[in-house]
Protein backbone atom coordinates (compact mmCIF):
# COMPACT_ATOMS: atom_id res chain seq x y z
CA UNK A 1 0.00 0.00 0.00
CA UNK A 2 0.90 3.47 -0.91
CA UNK A 3 -0.45 6.78 -0.77
CA UNK A 4 0.72 10.17 -2.74
CA UNK A 5 0.58 13.28 -0.33
CA UNK A 6 1.06 16.66 -1.49
CA UNK A 7 1.80 19.45 0.96
CA UNK A 8 0.93 22.89 0.21
CA UNK A 9 3.78 25.24 1.50
CA UNK A 10 3.22 28.76 1.62
CA UNK A 11 5.52 31.78 1.84
CA UNK A 12 4.36 32.35 4.79
CA UNK A 13 6.02 29.01 5.95
CA UNK A 14 8.62 30.09 4.45
CA UNK A 15 8.70 33.43 6.08
CA UNK A 16 8.34 32.01 9.66
CA UNK A 17 11.23 30.03 9.46
CA UNK A 18 13.69 32.72 7.98
CA UNK A 19 11.96 35.19 10.54
CA UNK A 20 14.57 36.31 12.98
CA UNK A 21 17.18 34.63 10.98
CA UNK A 22 16.77 31.36 12.10
CA UNK A 23 17.92 29.34 9.13
CA UNK A 24 20.89 32.11 8.37
CA UNK A 25 22.11 31.97 11.79
CA UNK A 26 21.91 28.69 13.28
CA UNK A 27 24.23 27.88 16.08
CA UNK A 28 25.91 31.53 16.21
CA UNK A 29 27.00 31.22 12.94
CA UNK A 30 26.16 33.23 9.19
CA UNK A 31 25.04 30.71 6.75
CA UNK A 32 23.44 31.25 3.35
CA UNK A 33 21.28 28.76 1.88
CA UNK A 34 19.28 28.02 -1.20
CA UNK A 35 17.47 31.43 -2.54
CA UNK A 36 14.47 29.85 -3.62
CA UNK A 37 10.99 28.36 -2.25
CA UNK A 38 11.12 25.35 -3.26
CA UNK A 39 14.03 23.11 -1.41
CA UNK A 40 12.85 24.89 2.38
CA UNK A 41 9.03 23.98 1.02
CA UNK A 42 10.61 20.51 0.45
CA UNK A 43 12.76 20.71 4.40
CA UNK A 44 8.88 21.70 5.70
CA UNK A 45 6.83 19.14 3.72
CA UNK A 46 9.00 16.31 4.96
CA UNK A 47 8.84 17.52 8.48
CA UNK A 48 5.32 17.50 8.02
CA UNK A 49 4.88 14.32 6.72
CA UNK A 50 7.05 12.66 9.44
CA UNK A 51 5.47 14.22 12.39
CA UNK A 52 1.99 13.65 11.01
CA UNK A 53 2.61 9.88 9.81
CA UNK A 54 5.49 8.96 11.68
CA UNK A 55 8.28 8.99 8.80
CA UNK A 56 11.29 7.15 9.74
CA UNK A 57 13.37 6.66 6.73
CA UNK A 58 12.86 9.44 3.83
CA UNK A 59 14.75 9.41 0.42
CA UNK A 60 14.97 13.40 -1.20
CA UNK A 61 15.32 13.01 -4.84
CA UNK A 62 17.07 16.26 -6.57
CA UNK A 63 17.87 18.00 -9.88
CA UNK A 64 21.38 17.70 -9.07
CA UNK A 65 24.54 16.67 -6.46
CA UNK A 66 24.69 20.40 -5.85
CA UNK A 67 20.54 20.96 -4.74
CA UNK A 68 20.96 17.56 -2.88
CA UNK A 69 23.87 18.57 -1.06
CA UNK A 70 22.44 21.99 0.04
CA UNK A 71 19.33 20.68 0.93
CA UNK A 72 21.27 17.90 3.36
CA UNK A 73 22.84 20.85 4.87
CA UNK A 74 19.89 22.95 5.35
CA UNK A 75 18.31 20.39 6.87
CA UNK A 76 21.48 20.14 9.44
CA UNK A 77 20.47 24.05 9.99
CA UNK A 78 17.53 23.36 10.55
CA UNK A 79 17.98 20.78 13.03
CA UNK A 80 19.29 23.57 15.38
CA UNK A 81 17.04 26.02 15.28
CA UNK A 82 15.57 26.92 18.69
CA UNK A 83 11.81 26.19 18.04
CA UNK A 84 12.82 22.94 15.52
CA UNK A 85 10.10 20.54 17.00
CA UNK A 86 11.26 17.46 14.66
CA UNK A 87 14.45 16.63 14.17
CA UNK A 88 15.29 14.91 10.93
CA UNK A 89 19.01 13.14 10.20
CA UNK A 90 20.39 13.99 7.03
CA UNK A 91 22.54 12.13 5.19
CA UNK A 92 23.99 12.43 1.21
CA UNK A 93 25.18 10.14 -1.17
CA UNK A 94 25.96 11.31 -5.15
CA UNK A 95 27.48 8.84 -7.85
CA UNK A 96 30.33 11.64 -7.60
CA UNK A 97 31.31 9.06 -4.37
CA UNK A 98 32.71 5.41 -4.04
CA UNK A 99 30.91 2.77 -3.51
CA UNK A 100 32.56 2.19 -0.28
CA UNK A 101 31.53 6.19 1.09
CA UNK A 102 27.99 5.59 -0.53
CA UNK A 103 27.65 2.64 1.67
CA UNK A 104 28.89 3.91 4.91
CA UNK A 105 26.34 6.54 4.37
CA UNK A 106 23.34 4.44 3.51
CA UNK A 107 24.20 2.55 7.10
CA UNK A 108 24.07 5.26 8.48
CA UNK A 109 21.05 6.79 7.07
CA UNK A 110 19.45 3.50 8.22
CA UNK A 111 20.58 3.15 11.55
CA UNK A 112 19.33 6.70 12.22
CA UNK A 113 15.58 7.83 12.80
CA UNK A 114 14.18 9.79 11.67
CA UNK A 115 16.55 10.53 8.49
CA UNK A 116 16.80 11.58 4.94
CA UNK A 117 19.03 10.40 2.76
CA UNK A 118 19.29 13.16 -0.40
CA UNK A 119 20.28 12.39 -4.17
CA UNK A 120 20.49 13.00 -7.04
CA UNK A 121 20.12 9.95 -9.94
CA UNK A 122 21.66 8.01 -7.31
CA UNK A 123 19.09 6.30 -5.28
CA UNK A 124 16.80 5.33 -8.53
CA UNK A 125 17.64 2.32 -9.73
CA UNK A 126 19.22 -1.51 -7.87
CA UNK A 127 18.89 -0.15 -4.52
CA UNK A 128 16.70 -2.23 -1.89
CA UNK A 129 16.23 0.01 1.34
CA UNK A 130 12.93 -1.58 2.02
CA UNK A 131 13.26 0.23 5.66
CA UNK A 132 12.19 3.43 3.03
CA UNK A 133 9.06 4.27 3.66
CA UNK A 134 8.89 7.41 1.76
CA UNK A 135 10.31 9.49 -1.16
CA UNK A 136 10.27 13.48 -1.71
CA UNK A 137 10.58 14.48 -5.18
CA UNK A 138 12.14 18.41 -4.11
CA UNK A 139 13.07 18.90 -7.54
CA UNK A 140 10.15 18.49 -10.40
CA UNK A 141 11.50 14.73 -12.39
CA UNK A 142 9.68 14.93 -16.25
CA UNK A 143 10.97 11.16 -16.63
CA UNK A 144 8.37 9.06 -16.20
CA UNK A 145 11.11 6.02 -16.06
CA UNK A 146 12.74 8.53 -12.96
CA UNK A 147 9.78 8.40 -11.00
CA UNK A 148 8.36 5.13 -10.98
CA UNK A 149 11.95 3.92 -10.08
CA UNK A 150 12.20 6.98 -7.19
CA UNK A 151 8.62 5.98 -6.06
CA UNK A 152 9.22 2.04 -5.67
CA UNK A 153 12.02 3.29 -3.35
CA UNK A 154 8.95 3.71 -0.53
CA UNK A 155 6.88 0.38 -2.11
CA UNK A 156 9.28 -1.90 -0.62
CA UNK A 157 7.85 -4.56 1.78
CA UNK A 158 9.14 -4.65 5.39
CA UNK A 159 8.23 -5.50 9.12
CA UNK A 160 5.68 -3.00 10.29
CA UNK A 161 6.04 -1.08 7.50
CA UNK A 162 1.94 0.00 6.49
CA UNK A 163 2.83 2.33 4.29
CA UNK A 164 4.73 4.16 1.50
CA UNK A 165 4.68 7.55 0.69
CA UNK A 166 5.18 9.82 -2.09
CA UNK A 167 5.81 12.72 -1.09
CA UNK A 168 5.23 15.94 -3.43
CA UNK A 169 5.13 19.34 -1.49
CA UNK A 170 3.92 22.25 -3.38
CA UNK A 171 5.43 25.54 -2.80
CA UNK A 172 2.10 28.02 -3.31
CA UNK A 173 3.43 31.86 -4.34
CA UNK A 174 1.64 34.60 -2.75
CA UNK A 175 -1.19 35.40 -4.50
CA UNK A 176 -2.05 31.64 -5.40
CA UNK A 177 -4.95 30.05 -4.40
CA UNK A 178 -4.45 26.37 -4.06
CA UNK A 179 -7.86 25.59 -4.09
CA UNK A 180 -8.15 26.78 -6.98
Amino acid sequence: DYQVITVAVTRSDIELLISENQLTRANGKQHTFIDDGATIASLIALRKLSADKGIKHAISFHKSIKRANEFTALNNLLNHTPDTQTILKAFHVSGAMNTSNRNIEINKFIKSQPSVISNARCLTEGVDIPLVDAVVFSDPKQSVIDIVQAAGRALRLAKGKKFGYILIPIFIPDGMDFDA
